[in-house]
Order: C-alpha cells, then sequence, then structure tokens
C-alpha cells in the first residue's frame, strides 16, 4: 500500500501514534510524510500498531532549505502502554537505515523511545557523516535532547581532523573570532532575517542550527551574545561544514563572486569545498560584518 502526503495535522495514524514528545520533534522541522508498506496494522481508535513487509517513510518539510527524511525498516512495531494515549517507543527490525543529511545510520535494530528522546541501534550499527567515515560500534545511542551521539566499543575508519575546536581550526576558510567585525550587528541581522517570513541567508543559517543554539541565538540579547562570541564561532563553524546552507531563494538579490558560482555548479564538494563555499556564501551575504578571505 502508499499513503503519499499527509498533513500531520489530519493524519489518522502516524500523529496519534507519535505522541507529543515526537510530534513536536517531527512538526518543528516537517509538515507532510509518506508511507510505503507491505501491511499496515492499526487499531480502532487510529493509532497505528505495526507497519511490514518492507516500511519506507519519508518525512517532508515545506521549508525549501529542509531535505526529506527518509527512514526504511523490515518492521516497526509501536509499543502502547496500557491505556496510555501515546506509546512509549518503536523498534524497528531488518535492515534500519535513516538518511538524514548530516548523517547516515544502518544497523538490523533501533527503538525510538520517546519518553527518554532517544534513539538506540544495535546490530552492527554504521553510521556516517561530514565529520567521520564508518563508525562502527556495539550500538550507537542519539540523544536529541541532550545532543549527544554515543557509541560502544566503536571504531571510526577515517575522521576529518579539521572538524574539531572552538575557532578557525586548521582550515583557514573556518570562521574565527577575529574574522567578523561586528559581532553585535551579526547577531541583530540573523535575528531579524530569522523572524521575516521571507527566504534570506539568515533564516537559512538559523535552519543548520540545533534547536538548543537556534533558542539561545534568538532569545538572548545581541549584545550579551558578542560578549563571548567562542560558542557561536563554534556554532557558525558547524555550519560551515553542512551541504544544506545554500538555497537560491535566500540568496536571490545577494552577488556572489566567479569562485562562488563555480562551486555551486559542481554535482559534488570534498569537505574543504564545501567549507570553502559557505565561507563565500556568509561573506557575501554579510559583507559589513564578515572579513573576506
Amino acid at each position: 500500500m502508499r499513503i503519499h502526503d499527509f498533513a500531520l495535522g489530519v493524519l489518522l495514524v502516524i500523529a496519534p501514534a507519535l505522541g507529543a514528545q515526537a510530534q513536536a520533534t517531527v512538526a518543528g522541522e516537517y509538515s507532510r510524510i509518506s508511507i510505503e508498506a507491505g501491511l499496515l496494522k492499526a487499531n480502532l481508535d487510529g493509532t497505528l500498531d505495526e507497519l511490514t513487509g518492507g516500511v519506507r517513510i519519508v518525512l517532508k518539510s515545506d521549508k525549501p532549505e529542509v531535505k526529506p527524511l527518509p527512514i526504511a525498516a523490515a518492521t516497526m512495531k509501536f509499543n502502547w502502554p496500557k491505556g496510555a494515549s501515546t506509546p512509549v517507543s518503536i523498534v524497528m527490525d531488518g535492515k534500519v537505515e535513516i538518511e538524514h543529511p548530516q548523517a547516515t545510520v544502518h544497523s538490523q535494530h533501533a527503538e525510538w523511545n520517546f519518553e527518554k528522546g532517544t534513539v538506540v541501534f544495535t546490530g552492527s550499527p554504521v553510521m556516517s557523516s561530514t565529520v567521520f567515515k564508518e563508525m562502527r560500534a556495539k550500538s550507537v545511542t542519539i540523544d536529541f535532547e541532550a545532543g549527544t551521539l554515543e557509541a560502544e566499543q566503536g571504531s571510526v575508519s577515517e575522521v576529518q581532523l579539521n572538524q574539531a575546536g572552538m575557532g578557525g581550526g586548521s582550515n583557514p576558510n573556518l570562521l574565527a573570532a577575529s574574522d567578523v567585525s561586528d559581532w553585535t550587528g551579526l547577531i541583530t541581522a540573523l535575528k531579524e532575517q530569522g523572524k521575516a517570513q521571507t527566504p534570506s541567508p539568515g533564516r537559512q543559517i538559523l535552519a543548520q542550527l540545533d534547536r538548543q543554539a537556534q533558542s539561545v541565538l534568538i532569545n538572548t540579547p545581541a549584545a550579551d551574545l558578542a560578549k563571548d562570541p567562542s560558542l557561536l564561532v563554534k556554532q557558525f563553524n558547524a555550519v560551515l561544514r553542512k551541504p544544506g546552507l545554500y538555497n537560491a531563494e535566500a540568496w536571490q538579490g545577494t552577488t556572489l563572486g566567479e569562485e562562488a558560482q563555480g562551486l555551486l555548479k559542481q554535482e559534488k564538494l570534498s569537505v574543504d569545498d564545501q567549507i570553502r563555499l559557505n565561507r563565500l556564501l556568509l561573506q557575501a551575504a554579510y559583507p559589513q560584518f564578515i572579513k573576506e578571505m
């Protein structure tokens, strides 16, 4: 069976099954979902019980900067406490695959615990991201609340050494505190663009930050944040490493140089070229605040 592009607000089986905490996580970035399954089992109250026969769920967003999030498994089982209105977990078995734009995880088993806000992967999990390649472990735990990842008995085939650190690190295109001439002005510009409904570089940057960083940047006075920009430098450099920063609508009206235009035309960029492109995008968007390399 196929169920395509339901709005979360009227989705009869997924929205009730996810529960309040999971709905909040999904609704923050995604507004639609598509489902493919060999067999769907639901309860008479409309809540989802089990998906079997090969399952593929794709979370989708109306925001152009947010890429679809596919999740696949042989089966997905929703665990409901007796009399509860929300499940405590979703258990996924057999060829579990999550293809997030910033990281991919493959395993044979995964459990998403809504109460704890964690996903635990077991059964030979393999995880790769822009920072490391092929991290293998006995188990991998992602904690959404804390924003952390824990691997038990793990090994990594390759790590990008220039991904760590608070400042510019070994890559000259990463940002250092001294590269910004006016932190208060830059933060104020980001806040103003973030509040507006039209696409902008500021909205793109905020979309790439984790929820805690978004909250801090939006709710803390610009002058207070500018007193110690070390945390902002770390967050900006995390954004520079990500492939999802550029959006044509957001940078419409911003003059991009030949180098940036050339990098945008390439189908696949190396880590260093991705950082370079994103640094050029920031400089073009905020030339009055960010120094040219």
